[in-house]
């Protein structure tokens, strides 16, 4: 006969065992999964002729014309020796965060239709900044648990949703006849966003003349990251009211400027400085543009303009101090940068600007009390202490410059930006729902660990592509400069062309690998540079 401590010890056990199977059908069905839907990514390739890759991230991606990543990935994977032709598309935007990327990434897919998307981002996302934990055992990585917690996930979605379509109907036949005072009221609550889409016709039937409520909608449309929607009002207001009476063309600029839409940009904010709106604002903006596009004389000047009606933006001594570190005149460089700081103390990439100035100049024992008091004041900032490693290098100093680069890495792994993980994660689902292959790029010089980690160290149907140790490798060879010109991100900033280079041959070393199980080349491509 069974005893009781028999019977609770086999439904123990029998409750153990179902989990294991069951963690098991999970894994093998996922991997069932992924080889299926290699074989149609596959099958894709053989029937368009054109494998598509879109490219998305910051300035890091967008910047360089040909000599950009993008760029040269697509002329690196053509040299190949397999019958695919490849076409990269670069969709980085300039200053973004990832909440744009991924605000705007649905029409881009539609648009381009890509077989596969590569990130590189999470560099200019702000946001608080939480801890990270994980157990020793690694609970969080079975697929059983992520099961539960994504029907958890779901089933709070699904009930949050319910809860907010009851509020609007319950508003359904309420009066809504409104003034702008009350359009700035409720654009800001976010759980009455289809009203105000209804407010827009109403409130324009109260007063047809009035440009300002169509800013005003265009403002919120813009923060909520509906772009198109933003875009309309603001060409409305001009339309209105074309006399310039109001900020439609500098907002509409800005928003062009945001999506790397640089040529209308320029197109508009001209515009308004032919109708003589003279403004900050203008200045600032049509200033980024000038430089986006290359005009960098221009650009200067119009950054100037804007300091003598605010000097007391930081942003423009740091931009104006980039500009004369650029040229070498130091001195000015060196002032503007500590005005800079003096403006506002607490953005440490202007701490890290300075101190590229004093390496630019050998000047290294200034550059190494200046990161070693930012340290301490700031003790926790992981770019401080790959300033300070990027100095060791220049300063021939390689064990220093490692144990910065370890101190940095340990800060950063413990410590995580939530908006980045929760959007990284959002353009997989939305590329899981289309069968998209996707491709998460760590920046140069950083650690991949933590991009893992963001998928909690499992992240499947993913590639990771890291380019930690091969820039680290180069930069003490041949030096900083060659592969950057600047240090933005404490360790590593915009890649010069060399640096593009050696980003694009690893990551098409690491997609043909990984997808098409191709040995990369490299002598074609290298002879080409050469010539």
């Amino acid at each position: 006969m069974i005893s009781t401590k028999q019977k609770i010890f086999l439904v123990i056990f029998g409750l153990f065992l179902c989990i294991v199977l069951l963690e098991i059908g999970l894994r093998i069905g996922g991997f069932l999964f992924l080889s299926i839907q290699g074989y149609r990514n596959r099958i894709a390739v053989q029937r368009k002729g054109t494998y598509r890759i879109m490219c998305i991230g910051e300035s890091t991606t967008a910047l360089g014309g040909n000599d950009s990543y993008p760029s040269q990935l697509e002329r690196i994977l053509n040299q190949q020796d397999i019958e695919i032709k490849f076409s990269v598309i670069n969709k980085g935007i300039p200053a973004t965060n990832t909440t744009m990327i991924v605000a705007q990434l649905e029409e881009n897919l539609d648009i381009y239709n890509p077989d596969m998307v590569l990130a590189m981002m999470g560099i200019n996302d702000g946001g608080t900044i939480e801890i990270y934990t994980e157990d020793a055992l690694s609970f969080r990585n079975l697929k059983i648990y992520k099961l539960i917690r994504l029907l958890w996930s779901h089933f709070i979605n699904k009930f949050n949703e319910l809860k907010e379509t009851n509020i609007y109907r319950s508003e359904e036949h309420s009066e809504f006849c409104i003034g702008e005072t009350e359009v700035k009221k409720i654009y800001k609550d976010k759980k009455r966003h289809h009203k105000i889409e209804n407010a827009q016709g109403e409130f324009a039937m109260v007063d047809l003349k009035n440009s300002h409520v169509y800013i005003d909608l265009g403002r919120w449309y813009k923060n909520q990251n509906e772009i198109r929607g933003a875009e309309e009002m603001f060409k409305k207001a001009i339309e209105i009211d074309p006399s310039i009476n109001n900020s439609a063309y500098v907002e509409l600029g800005q928003l062009y400027n945001t999506e790397g839409k640089f040529k209308q940009a320029k197109e508009i904010l001209e515009k308004a400085m032919e109708l003589d709106y003279k403004s900050y604002r203008l200045y600032f903006e049509l200033g980024h543009t000038y430089l986006e596009l290359g005009m960098t004389s221009k650009s200067k000047e119009l950054y100037k303009k804007a300091m003598e009606l605010n000097p007391l933006d930081a942003r423009l001594y740091s931009i104006l101090g980039t500009f004369y570190r650029n040229e070498m005149s130091f001195t000015d460089a060196e002032l503007l940068l500590m005005k800079a700081i003096e403006l506002d103390p607490k953005d440490i990439s202007l701490y890290i600007t300075l101190g590229r100035c004093y390496i630019d100049q050998k000047k290294f024992s200034q550059a190494e009390e200046l990161f070693e008091k930012i340290i301490k004041l700031i003790p926790r900032d992981d770019k401080v202490y790959r300033g300070l490693a990027v100095l060791y290098e220049e300063w021939n100093r390689p064990a220093l410059a490692d144990k910065y680069y370890k101190k940095a890495n340990e800060i950063e792994l413990g410590y995580y930006n939530p908006v980045t993980q929760h959007n990284y994660r959002k353009i997989k689902e939305i590329l899981d729902r289309r069968g998209i292959k996707f491709v998460c790029v760590q920046y140069p010089m950083r650690s991949i660990k933590v991009l893992r980690r963001i998928f909690d160290n499992n992240g499947e149907g993913v590639i990771f592509v890291d380019n930690e140790n091969i820039f680290k490798e180069v930069v003490r060879k041949e030096g900083y400069d060659e592969y950057f010109g600047d240090m933005f991100g404490g360790d590593f900033g915009h890649c010069t062309f060399k640096g593009n280079r050696l980003l694009a041959e690893n990551i098409a070393k690491v997609i043909l690998k990984e997808c098409f199980n191709v040995k990369y080349s490299v002598n074609k491509w290298r002879e080409e540079c050469l010539n």
